[in-house]
């Protein structure tokens, strides 16, 4: 019994520094954008706003993917990006049946939420990376880097794993280390 409270201890405790280590990255990002005066079309002061739903923590985050974002969330993503829709829903593993039930509805499920709010954080760091320049950023995105194995970014970033590896290899050119 005592072992297993100390185990479930250790594995809040582990939750919660991965959480404050993400704020701190989000923080950090945020910092880097608003300093920098980048991205005219979306608003880099605050993750989210590719999407057009802003967050300030995680937490937030979490919030939203939970209640889904609402499906104007692809459009907002598509006029940003420059991505076409078709690509989107690639990558956000959304059907066209499900995507027509979405429309209808208004709100994209937790899933499908997750999915855009990767996607659009991916993006956004990306075009910070370009200074503002999200076609720059979406030709990178859209390129096989050799970094990541010869896959395109927005391929990787498909899965959180992919998605963090991405991000690890932008926070390494934005520091100028050698990949």
């Amino acid at each position: 019994m005592a072992k297993t409270k100390m185990a479930q201890s250790a594995r809040a405790r582990q939750r919660a520094g991965i959480l404050f280590r993400y704020a701190q990255r989000l923080a950090a990002f945020a910092s880097r954008c608003a300093s920098s005066g980048k991205l005219d079309a979306m608003n880099c002061r605050q993750p989210g706003d590719s999407i057009g739903s802003r967050y300030n923590i995680p937490l937030d985050a979490v919030k939203l993917i939970e209640s889904g974002l609402p499906f104007a969330a692809i459009k907002r993503f598509q006029k940003v990006s420059g991505l076409t829709l078709d690509r989107i829903k690639r990558l956000a593993r959304i059907s066209e049946g499900s995507f027509a039930r979405r429309k209808r509805s208004g709100r994209l499920t937790p899933e499908e939420s997750e999915r855009l709010l990767r996607l659009g954080r991916v993006f956004e760091r990306a075009t910070c990376l370009y200074d503002g320049d999200q076609a720059g950023a979406r030709q990178w995105l859209e390129t096989p880097v050799p970094a990541l194995g010869n896959h395109p970014p927005l391929d990787l970033a498909r899965t959180e794993p992919g998605a963090r590896e991405v991000e690890d290899l932008i926070g390494r050119i934005e520091n100028g280390i050698v990949s």
